[in-house]
């Protein structure tokens, strides 16, 4: 053959040689792709769910009541005035000391009142002998006109002048006891008993009669509670009296307790003294006054206080930890931790053999009033249900939750030795029953996990692996044709194909 005729034949031979290495280059890629496309992915693990903790609701026999606030009153107020004008000349008393009735408290100048005080004797005496002349002349002068030695009109006369004669004596009594009060109006005494306050006026000062304070006297033992009740509470309690849990307070008067601020109790016993007639139209409310025994006097006027009104008699509350209510736009609830089984968080379908877990739900309550550190639960919650009292920021509606049993029970047991002597309980609620192992053997459980396929190694681990098995891929499918005449790798003989 012509070496002009194998030119084209070499050419396709170089062209193919040439564009071997990019060949090998482009199975290279499509075999790290694929490799790294078979590498399984991690699977999901459930994370664990959030730890909180618990508490039981308790039954605590408990009375009704209702709550009020308001200012202590002294019983009766007298602001000390004179009498009479004068210089005030003594003070009997300590500022702020506690006085009886009668006690001696200030002396006003008493030498001119004395002075006043003998002058009216002295008027009284005159007038006095005034009448004993006239009775004398009355009676010479009826003498004579039985004689007919005088007449009926000098008669007149005398008996005239016998009644100005008395009437004179009767004023100048008047103007001698008039002069006897006025001097004992100097001394000012305690009207009441109670506590006075400050002395107004200083020994020396002229006291203008009736115009000047000179201190102030409070009875302050029994004291007042002022407060007010809203007309809703006006109605229940009617409503509670009307139906018999309540008596008549016209026939006996309720009871009330009160608590200072620093009181964590209600220390104080008192009574109702008195209910306004009727219903303020411009705030909704009706003014009361209790009575409370001050013996002591340690309340004074203008305290600021509790009260509390018990109603009718004790009945079972449900009671939780303040902590554990959560308050928002829709309302106060609780979160109340149940037992369950478990679901598949994709399909929804309980899982097979069964498997438990711990669920917070959501549980609106309506709140009532507080007994010590626990609130009355009025509806919504039953006696020894569990509810969440910390961690309750972690806890969703229907989502699971975890507990530590042990510290739970330690808890709860506490408090229930706390309340024994209210609910004669020692013991808590029964907790949520345990979780346990599943209930089907390893055997089942290993059958019912689908296989894992073994790991891929990825392709950036072993490049030239992949790169070694591309080349050989190439190796094997393209193969280059022999020139013309050449043997064959099988028959050594000249292609049949091939002309000459």
């Amino acid at each position: 053959m012509p070496h002009s005729s194998l030119a084209p034949i070499l050419a396709l031979l170089s062209g193919c040689l040439m564009s071997r290495t990019s060949l090998v280059r482009l199975l290279s890629g499509l075999l790290l792709v694929v490799e790294a496309g078979c590498t399984r992915p991690p699977l999901y693990q459930e994370p664990p769910p959030p730890m909180v903790d618990i508490l039981d609701a308790v039954s605590v026999p408990i009375q009704d009541e209702m709550t009020f606030t308001g200012t202590t009153r002294a019983r009766a107020s007298v602001d000390l005035r004179a009498k009479v004008t004068g210089y005030l000349q003594e003070i009997h008393f300590e500022d702020g000391q506690r006085v009886k009735k009668g006690d001696l408290l200030f002396v006003i100048e008493r030498d001119p009142f004395e002075r006043e005080f003998e002058a009216r004797q002295a008027d009284l005496k005159r007038a006095e002998a005034g009448l004993i002349l006239a009775e004398a002349n009355q009676r010479r002068t009826e003498k004579l006109r039985t004689e007919n030695a005088t007449t009926q009109q000098q008669l007149d006369v005398v008996v005239a002048e016998k009644a100005t004669a008395e009437a004179n004596v009767a004023a100048a009594q008047a103007a001698v006891k008039q002069a006897q009060l006025n001097l004992d109006y100097t001394a000012i005494i305690a009207p009441m008993d109670g506590r006075i306050g400050r002395h107004l006026v200083d020994i020396g000062n002229l006291v203008q009669a009736g115009e000047m304070s000179l201190a102030i006297i409070e009875a302050i033992a029994p004291i007042d509670v002022y407060y007010y009740i809203s007309e809703s509470d006006v109605l229940r309690l009617m409503t509670m009296v009307r139906q018999g849990v309540l008596p008549n307070p016209d026939e006996e008067a309720p009871r009330l307790f009160m608590g200072l601020l620093t009181d964590n109790d209600y220390p104080y016993e008192g009574r109702l003294r008195f209910r306004d007639l009727g219903v303020d139209p411009g705030t909704g409310t009706i003014l009361r006054r209790a009575e409370f025994p001050n013996t002591a006097a340690d309340l004074i006027p203008g305290l600021f206080v509790r009260l509390k009104a018990p109603l009718g008699q004790k009945r079972p509350r449900v009671l939780i930890e303040d902590v554990a209510i959560m308050t928002d736009q829709g309302g106060d609830s609780v979160y109340v931790v149940q037992r369950r089984r478990k679901a598949d968080r994709r399909s929804g379908k309980l899982l097979e053999p069964a498997e438990y877990e711990y669920a917070a739900s959501r549980r609106p309550v309506q709140l009532g009033g507080r007994y010590g550190k626990l609130r009355i639960i009025e509806s919504g919650l039953e006696t020894g249900e569990w509810v969440i009292t910390a961690g309750i920021q972690k806890a969703r509606d229907g989502s699971p939750v975890n507990f530590v049993r042990e510290t739970v029970l330690e808890a709860a047991l506490q408090r229930a030795r706390e309340l024994e002597p209210e609910t004669g309980l020692s013991q808590p609620a029964t907790l949520p029953e345990e979780l346990g192992p599943p209930t089907a053997p390893a055997s089942t459980a290993a059958a019912s996990e689908p296989a894992r396929p073994e790991t891929v190694p990825a392709a950036a681990d072993k490049p030239a692996d992949a790169a070694a098995s591309a080349e050989s891929a190439v190796n094997e499918s393209a193969v280059v044709p022999p020139p013309a005449g050449a043997p064959t790798p099988e028959a050594g003989a000249p292609d049949s194909g091939t002309s000459s």
